[in-house]
């Protein structure tokens, strides 16, 4: 089957199989198959540098959007924080290796059979348990898991019905957040958001070649897990990167790069419409910075 993509004036219009038929023995053919096989190397070699750009972008981005990669332990953001195991050359030693390792993680994590909330929360878990290997003690936290599930319980009997609580979920509420989210419904709300994303990426998927929707599923997942709901006990920037970049580079879409001060990115956080903008900007300063 032929087709080909044409214009006719502005409009573009695809121009279907005509019963056309490849004819092996013609000089024309063969010399074009000659091309084919001898452009392999040429692909391979191309393949392999789309990949390493990848890793580059990737590592920009996180190291832009991360004070632990820069050793540096000042997110304290709420009075149960507890500060991480190591810091300065220690620190971001620890936090570079968690980047490649995710970074490749993201490479190999391939297209799911269907789109759906699971995935997300599967694929997200394990970048914040990469992001942190090394950098926090898990039980540092036990006490007060214990009494969070307590609150749990006796909320659940209340509602009449279970109240789960995730131990990578912080255990304080933001206060520079609009939505505020307790502790208590994090996981409620994470729910939502991992649902309300799947749409999102269905959509775009749906619309592909065009990414537009694209860009609002990679807004959308970076402004609620880096900007409202925060969900995280450390690097919610880290697994925003992460998240995003999947996004990106499993529905096809150029790769976004954020801006150098991590003040401007968090500017349009405020607005799903302004982020969106802001990610089309970002993929403009990709396409710029690391051509």
């Amino acid at each position: 089957m032929h087709e080909c993509l044409s214009f006719q004036g502005q409009t573009p219009l695809v121009l279907r199989d005509m019963g056309r038929i490849v004819d092996a023995a013609h000089p024309d053919v063969a010399f074009f198959a000659g091309r084919i096989v001898a452009a392999g190397d040429h692909d391979e070699r191309l393949s392999a540098a789309m990949e390493q750009r990848f890793l580059t972008v990737f590592k920009l981005n996180f190291v832009r959007r991360s004070r632990t990669a820069h050793g540096r332990d000042d997110n304290l953001c709420g009075p149960l924080k507890k500060p991480l195991m190591i810091v300065g050359d220690e620190l971001k030693l620890a936090a570079m290796r968690n980047c490649m390792r995710i970074a490749r993680d993201v490479q190999a994590t391939p297209r799911p059979p269907a789109w759906e909330a699971g995935v997300f929360r599967e694929h997200c878990e394990r970048w914040f348990d990469m992001a942190n290997d090394g950098i926090y003690d898990k039980d540092w936290y036990e006490e007060e898991y214990a009494s969070l599930g307590a609150d749990a319980a006796l909320l659940g009997r209340a509602r009449g019905a279970a109240v789960r609580i995730n131990p990578r979920y912080r255990i304080w509420t933001p206060e520079h957040t609009l939505m505020k989210v307790p502790p208590l419904f994090l996981e409620e709300q994470m729910e939502v958001f991992y649902g309300r994303l799947a749409e999102l990426v269905i959509r775009a998927e749906k619309h592909y070649p065009s990414w537009g929707d694209t860009l609002e599923a990679m807004a959308y997942a970076d402004l609620m897990t880096d900007g409202e709901l925060r969900p995280w006990l450390d690097g919610c920037g880290r697994v925003a990167t992460a998240l995003v970049m999947w996004i990106a580079r499993t529905l096809g879409a150029p790769l976004p790069l954020f801006a150098a001060s991590k003040e401007v990115h968090k500017m349009s956080y405020r607005d799903l419409d302004k982020h969106r903008l802001y990610f089309l900007e970002s993929i403009r300063r990709g396409e710029q910075e690391c051509p």
